[in-house]
């Protein structure tokens, strides 16, 4: 049963931060979704929160990539490590102007299942504490 929630959290990372098709998300998630960062800039609440964080990325940093770093599952969790690397050379990012450097960070997150669909999310990342590579 966990295998297929991980597959299911793999291809949330394919298809919405590598191939940039935040849609997807409508396929692995309830309607009712909720989805809570703990850094107030980035909390975004549901599923279209996540599609706007997606959006945002993509706005602010080229070379994106993203890669997963840790994945593991125990009954209706998965716990997702991402590591984020970009270059800041687009739009502002958290009131920051782009200065074409790089940035790395990490996000935590753990997505909670009914079935095989996502009702859940909390995550936490470092982006704030990394900021300082963009100055």
């Amino acid at each position: 049963m966990s295998s297929k929630k991980l597959e299911i959290v793999k291809s949330l990372v394919d298809e919405v931060f590598i191939k940039d098709n935040p849609d997807y998300m409508n396929e692995i998630c309830t309607e009712d979704m909720e989805s809570h960062f703990i850094i107030d800039e980035l909390d975004i609440h549901d599923v279209e929160g996540i599609k706007t964080l997606n959006a945002i990325l993509n706005q602010c940093f080229s070379d994106l990539k993203v890669e997963i770093e840790d994945l593991f599952a125990e009954k209706n969790k998965v716990l997702l490590v991402l590591k984020f690397t970009g270059k800041h050379d687009k739009e502002c990012f958290l009131g920051m102007e782009p200065k074409g450097k790089n940035i790395e960070f990490l996000t935590y997150d753990i997505f909670y299942f009914k079935g095989n669909l996502i009702y859940y999310n909390r995550g936490i990342t470092d982006v704030i504490h990394k900021l300082d590579m963009l100055e």
